[in-house]
């Protein structure tokens, strides 16, 4: 495992003074590279190798607010090979008071072809730490039945929002799929499927609907391809 003490700033704030879903993804992100950069395993050294990491299914719990402008503790651990898929999760602490977990899937990516790999494309062992989100999982998402429209919009892919992988990066889909909740309603669950990867110039056609199992919203690409669904469980802001 690894532990960081983290300090949200201010340009990670929402309107509420709190941090927005996609900054914490942002240092989550970030401590976890550093954490596979502590066994040697760089992302530029398996990038050699012609392979990445790539995100497929992500789900937050919040179980309180989380501040901004303080030192909070973020604790991550790798946990194993499951199927295809490698999981990561993470904790955040104010003190000894637990604000939120996460649970992440990875696969590996061949960077050239755009392929997912067997895990035993891997040269060494994935480390295997306890979990720290309880029994905390990413479901798969399916469609809303039924669902009431609430948000309809169209977002361009710019260089600004690629990362190394040279595709819309996982943070700036929590970005785009907040920017879809209505401004009395906040969450506290959130479950992302990443379906497809999208690349510098594509327009994804982003639709929210509002049903009595939370807020669906899915990104469109106009070959008709699903790039993600997500969902997310709302309770009313105070």
């Amino acid at each position: 495992m690894l532990e960081k003490i983290v300090h949200f700033q201010s340009f990670d704030l929402a309107p509420d003074h709190h941090p927005r879903p996609g900054a914490v993804l942002r240092y989550m992100q970030q401590l976890a590279r550093e954490h596979m950069n502590s066994f040697g395993h760089t992302y530029y050294s398996m990038l050699e190798d012609g392979m990445v990491f790539i995100m497929t299914r992500l789900s937050i719990q919040r179980f309180t607010d989380v501040p901004g402008e303080k030192d909070l503790r973020l604790v991550t651990g790798a946990n194993g090979v499951h199927g295809a898929s490698f999981y990561r999760s993470f904790a955040l602490y104010d003190g000894e008071e637990l604000l939120l977990t996460c649970h992440t899937e990875w696969v590996l990516l061949d960077f050239a072809n755009r392929r997912i790999l067997r895990p035993s494309a891997l040269k060494w062992d994935a480390p295997e730490d306890p979990v720290l989100c309880g029994d905390l999982t990413a479901q798969r998402l399916m469609p809303p039945v039924d669902g009431e429209l609430i948000a309809r919009d169209e977002r361009k892919v710019y260089l600004s929002m690629l990362d190394e992988n040279d595709h819309l990066n996982n943070c700036v889909y929590a970005d785009i799929i907040f920017d879809t909740l209505p401004a009395d309603l906040s969450w506290r669950e959130f479950s992302l499927n990443f379906l497809k990867e999208v690349r510098r110039g594509e327009i994804l056609s982003v639709v929210a609907e509002k049903t009595d199992e939370g807020v669906f919203v899915r990104g469109e690409l106009p070959d008709g391809a699903t790039s993600f669904r997500a969902r997310l469980l709302t309770e009313e802001r105070v």
